[in-house]
This record gives C-alpha cells, sequence and structure tokens, in this order.
C-alpha cells in the first residue's frame, strides 16, 4: 500500500468549490421542477391549508431537512420539507407527491405548527 499524502490547501478549496457548485445546481434544478411547482402550489393555494393556518405569506424549502425526487417520464415520487409563514406562526410542512400519467399529485401532507400541534392532510 503506498501512504495517502496529505491533501494541500489548493486541493482542498478545489473541493469545497466543486460541491458547492454541485449543491447549488442542485438546488436549482429542484427549484424549476413540476414537482416542487406542484408542492409549493399545494402550500400557497389549498383552501383546506388556508382554512388551518391562515393566508401564506412566505414558503422556504428546508435544505437541511432535506428532499427527494425520484421521477421518469410517467411516474415518480418526492418528498418535500418546507418552512411556512402566515400571519398565525410559523408552521413545518412534510408532503409526500406521486407521480402517475406524467402529473404530479399531492399524495399527503403533514404539517407541525408552533405548538407542536401534528394535523395530517390526504389527497381529495
Amino acid at each position: 500500500m503506498w501512504p495517502l499524502a496529505k491533501p494541500t490547501a489548493r486541493q482542498m478549496m478545489t473541493l469545497v468549490t466543486f460541491l458547492l457548485s454541485l449543491l447549488t445546481l442542485l438546488y436549482f434544478t429542484t427549484l424549476n421542477g413540476e414537482d416542487y411547482a406542484e408542492a409549493k402550489r399545494f402550500v400557497e393555494q389549498d383552501p383546506r391549508l388556508e382554512t388551518e393556518i391562515g393566508k401564506v405569506a412566505s414558503a422556504r424549502i428546508n435544505l437541511l431537512s432535506g428532499f427527494t425526487s425520484v421521477s421518469s417520464s410517467a411516474t415518480g415520487h418526492a418528498s418535500y420539507s418546507f418552512s411556512v409563514t402566515t400571519n398565525q406562526g410559523t408552521f413545518d410542512m412534510d408532503i409526500r407527491l406521486r407521480k402517475s400519467a406524467a402529473k404530479w399529485y399531492v399524495e399527503t401532507a403533514e404539517m407541525r405548527g408552533p405548538e407542536g400541534r401534528l394535523k395530517r392532510f390526504h389527497s381529495e
């Protein structure tokens, strides 16, 4: 076995730059996907959700909570975590989507409010 050489500062900076570029590309690719658009539409426009928490002022994806998206041209599944701010406070939303016949649908959504109460919404 050969001994491993200690990475130089230049190599470390190159690695960090590469990883940040990759994460930036992943982030912007995600924000332009059909699955993300459907999840965001649900958060901002679903009448059941508005009844529970009020009018949505902002909805941000939680990158640290994770998100997944796996799809082909006709089928797939995805999940996103949002931080949603309304006049009633800030809520955490976990949304699971399904792609069928080339169209995305919200399967379930779970909302946790400032007091920790969990509320589930299922597709209609």
